[in-house]
């Protein structure tokens, strides 16, 4: 192959500016089609950006020869299915985050993948970006790392729109969204085998809002080389913070992990250096530049379904699953 052919399910919010574009904007890639549960939906998209041609179904979308790999970028609640039957139509898959509601279906979709013999990539998009590059950079100068904190704070509970339903998301905040910030310790800071994590959460007064919101998650990971990392969630705070400070034995670095952008600042015995990171217009684009080139032979891609699995692992552990209110103690050893 000279060029990488994509189909893409859904065209939601994540389709506009972060994950769509890249699919025809990168090297050797080319969006051939596009599908939507509301197929106006669709027809709106390929209007305004360009390219692709609208299917009026998903089964008509997997059956075209002209597609390679799929973009899922549906809801957390359909991403099995969806994959399952990229899978069957013999595509390559790029799939959003969380890869599924559970470990378990995320174990069925490795079995079925590595069967069919074709690739399942994951949307963790912070694994392709320049800042994550120049972040190993920076933390290889303060080498070896003996441990990491981290603070992630929010003034909000619970997510609005789909994400605030369980049933759709598969978690509140930290299970939808903080899995990013996860997946990134895991990238710069692993791989992350020993984990302890502990959740406290709230029913919601909202029946509408069904399930359970978080108020305090923690989590203590043993990464590489055993580096300890520490990190404490809190939502409904009374600010928002994002701070990751890494100790080394020659230095020590502080940057902001959930941002795509915003600054890092490194101290070492000779100086004090402050770098700032500019913000990607298309922040999906470099880690789908990294999928086009691992098919087409040139690279490998670092996000993975085995790569994303860990993070995906931690995170539902969180959560217990066992009930919708009190307190969750959970522990992982493996």
């Amino acid at each position: 192959m000279t060029k990488i052919r994509w189909g893409m399910i859904g065209c939601g919010d994540v389709t506009e500016v972060k994950n769509g574009p890249g699919l025809y904007k990168c090297r050797d890639s080319e969006l051939v089609g596009v599908t939507n549960r509301t197929t106006a939906k669709a027809e709106d998209w390929v209007r305004r950006h360009g390219h692709g041609s609208v299917f009026p179904s998903v089964k008509e979308l997997l059956a075209c020869p002209d597609i390679d790999i799929v973009y899922i970028a549906t809801t957390p609640e359909t991403h099995k299915e969806m994959a399952l039957l990229c899978a069957a139509a013999g595509k390559h898959c790029y799939l959003e985050k969380p890869i599924a509601h559970s470990y378990k279906d995320a174990v069925e979709l490795q079995k079925v993948f590595a069967s069919a013999g074709k690739k399942i990539f994951v949307a963790h998009y912070r694994r392709g970006l320049p800042k994550t590059k120049k972040l190993k950079e920076l933390i290889q100068r303060i080498s070896p790392v003996q441990s990491v904190r981290v603070v992630r704070t929010d003034t909000q509970k619970t997510l609005s729109g789909w994400r605030a339903d369980t049933e759709i998301s598969g978690g509140g905040p930290f299970f939808e969204t903080d899995v990013h910030l996860v997946d990134l310790l895991d990238y710069l800071f692993g791989p992350l085998y020993y984990f302890h994590t502990t959740g406290i959460f709230t029913a919601k007064a909202n029946k509408a809002n069904k399930g359970r919101e978080e108020n305090t998650i923690t989590l203590i990971a043993q990464g590489r080389d055993g580096i300890i990392i520490s990190g404490l969630w809190q939502y409904g705070a009374f600010k928002a913070l994002d701070i990751c400070e890494v100790y080394g034995a020659n230095g020590h670095l502080t940057f902001a992990g959930m941002s795509t952008g915003g600054k890092a600042v490194l101290e070492t015995a000779d100086r004090t250096e402050e770098i700032v990171f500019p913000d990607e217009e298309h922040v999906g684009l470099p880690l789908e530049q990294m999928i086009v080139d691992e098919l087409l032979g040139r690279s490998t891609c670092p996000s993975t379904l085995e790569t994303a699995m860990r993070a995906l692992k931690i995170c539902e552990n969180a959560y217990g699953r066992s009930a919708f209110s009190g307190l969750a103690i959970n522990a992982n050893r493996g």
